[in-house]
């Protein structure tokens, strides 16, 4: 029986960046961050709870949203800086080539340069679970809700990183590539959230206005007559949030913290009931993170297979031949 193998890319670029010792300096610095935020936050917490209140396990919630959105911050960040050079460092080496002339198929290469990079990101994640262990000091929060917002920021992590691979592939150098990767976070943080509440305000401005017109013109004529306000219907729309990993962390983080904060469960099922015409125990909108969770890692994965199309060199080359057949019959003409 033949033994499974690690793919020689990932083994060959995670030998390389411990070598080097750059990911044990990025490690240090930004739990170097993330302590100060957590001693920041403690002191400025503790210091009024002390002179006026006891200590509630509640408080440390606080601590917790902190150091999530920190580290939430950081990873989107340094995410290009580990995907956006993935294909394009070996191409501005000059190694490229050489790698495709291998017997690893572009998928493999994919997959490889793919997993070293979203590897060093978790490596930078779980080194910071140590200071996550201070929201344990006085209770009200377990290990396993921990763990369950940071498996979901890792979930945001490998699709923003997928981007940063696509662009790798695509694009001869490093610079454009994650220039490229930073504004598309921001068409997927911001435009998503655009494109998907738009036109749900515009149907509900029509649908206002079809209403209200046909009331008064039913109270000119004295006929009553049943109208139905929705006559145009974009409900559909703000499901292309499931693709903005915002919104799964803020529904995950709800739904673990919401009542034990004291607050109402604010989730996305409350949120966006507001806006559309679906309640709130909509299986759609109370899974919001499951769902959003299986669409990110679908598009991850197609990012990944368009990532390794683009880099095919037999694609390149059928192209090129094309293009050659079709000048010479242009010639012969």
């Amino acid at each position: 029986m033949k033994k499974p193998t690690m793919n020689a890319v990932l083994y060959k670029d995670m030998q390389q960046k411990v070598k080097k010792g750059g990911l044990a300096i990025t490690i240090m610095v930004i739990n170097t961050v993330m302590f100060l935020v957590a001693l920041l936050v403690m002191s400025g917490t503790f210091s009024g709870y002390y002179d006026y209140y006891g200590i509630d396990s509640r408080v440390l919630i606080g601590l917790f949203i902190a150091l999530i959105i920190t580290e939430a911050v950081i990873i989107c960040f340094i995410t290009p800086a580990y995907s956006a050079s993935a294909i394009s460092g070996e191409r501005e080496k000059q190694t490229l080539d050489v790698l495709l002339t291998t017997s690893m198929s572009p998928w493999e290469i994919i997959k490889g340069k793919y997993f070293s990079s979203i590897t060093q990101i978790f490596m930078v994640m779980i080194s910071g679970l140590p200071i996550f262990a201070l929201v344990f000091i006085y209770g009200g929060i377990s290990f396993f809700q921990v763990i369950a917002v940071i498996t979901v920021i890792m979930v945001g992590a490998m699709y923003l990183a997928s981007f940063g691979i696509l662009y790798s592939s695509a694009i001869k150098k490093t610079i454009t590539a994650t220039v490229l990767t930073y504004l598309t976070y921001i068409l997927v943080f911001f435009a998503t959230a655009i494109i998907a509440l738009m036109p749900v305000v515009i149907a509900q401005a029509v649908n206002s206005y079809y209403y209200y017109q046909h009331i008064n013109m039913n109270s000119i004529s004295g006929v009553t007559q049943q109208v139905s306000s929705q006559v145009v219907n974009l409900d559909g729309f703000v499901f292309i949030l499931y693709a903005n990993p915002i919104t799964t962390i803020f529904d995950c983080m709800t739904n673990v913290f919401g009542s034990s904060s004291g607050y109402d469960n604010v989730n996305m099922a409350v949120f966006l009931s507001d806006f559309v015409d679906m309640n709130k125990s909509n299986i759609l909108l109370r899974f919001w993170t499951l769902f959003g969770l299986v669409v990110q890692l679908l598009l991850t994965y197609l990012n990944l297979r368009w990532a390794a199309k683009v880099l095919n060199p037999l694609r390149k080359n059928a192209k090129v031949k094309g293009e050659s057949v079709e000048r010479k019959g242009t010639a012969n003409s």
